[in-house]
């Protein structure tokens, strides 16, 4: 975790700069075997170093998610579809199992999360494309499908 503050104003210029992403979104084998993870540099006016990460279960299609990601150490707003999280700092809501946006604040730092009403979760792609949208990223590359998996033992 980040041990120098970032704040709220700092965030909002993260936000509002002009980003560009131009590779394409490659998914790879992760330290768990039922997770495939990318990672895509994001270019932008800030000159900051700035990435996307993005994680995608391959038994259940349904999970995955999103964050873009500062200095390698802030995650300044992430997209959740299908996990469980509870507000501490500003207000008790919660998501079990449901999809989450979280957003970098100075008093929760990245653990502030709310409900999202503008992405389509139906496709990976489909998600992946509105997140960047909303945190202002001209994504120009593609989105390769999650990978399959067996999902069942042929004898």
């Amino acid at each position: 975790m980040a041990r120098v503050a970032l704040t709220d104003d700092q965030v909002a210029k993260v936000l509002a700069a002009p980003k560009t992403v131009t590779d394409s979104i490659k998914w790879q084998a992760k330290g768990h075997v039922d997770w495939v993870a990318c990672e895509a540099g994001v270019e932008n006016a800030l000159r900051l170093t700035l990435h996307i990460h993005a994680n995608a279960n391959l038994v259940d299609r349904k999970k995955f998610a999103f964050s873009l990601v500062l200095s390698r150490n802030y995650r300044v707003a992430s997209f959740e579809s299908c996990s469980s999280h509870r507000n501490r700092h500003t207000n008790d809501q919660r998501w079990l199992g449901q999809p989450h946006k979280h957003r970098w604040t100075e008093l929760c730092r990245d653990s502030f999360a709310y409900t999202p009403t503008d992405i389509d979760t139906r496709s990976v792609e489909t998600a992946f494309r509105s997140f960047c949208k909303e945190i202002g990223v001209d994504f120009l590359g593609n989105v390769e499908q999650v990978p399959a998996t067996q999902t069942a033992l042929q004898f």
